[in-house]
């Protein structure tokens, strides 16, 4: 990959990003990131240019936990829409 750049714009007040997560159980538990504000989110984090799916998630796990993952099927895909520090972000 030559672009390592996030996916990341903003389109009038709107900021807009793709992030890709995995789920990993084991042992019938869910590992889950903890974040500096005390919320939990699956690992994973922003898409980058030319990046697929599937390598987020790998060097995401890789970055994080230090686990080199195989990926199985998508499980699913879910927009968000919030606001943060007052502005609109999907």
């Amino acid at each position: 990959m030559t672009d390592m750049t996030d996916i990341r714009t903003q389109f009038k007040q709107t900021l807009f990003d793709i992030r890709a997560c995995g789920i990993l159980v084991n042992e019938n538990k869910l590992l889950v990131s903890h974040e500096a504000d005390g919320s939990q989110t699956l690992t994973g984090g922003a898409v980058k240019i030319s990046e697929t799916t599937e390598q987020t998630v790998k060097r995401e796990f890789l970055e994080e936990t230090g686990l080199d993952v195989s990926i199985g099927s998508l499980t699913a895909i879910i927009e968000n829409f919030f606001t943060l520090n007052n502005q609109p972000y999907q």
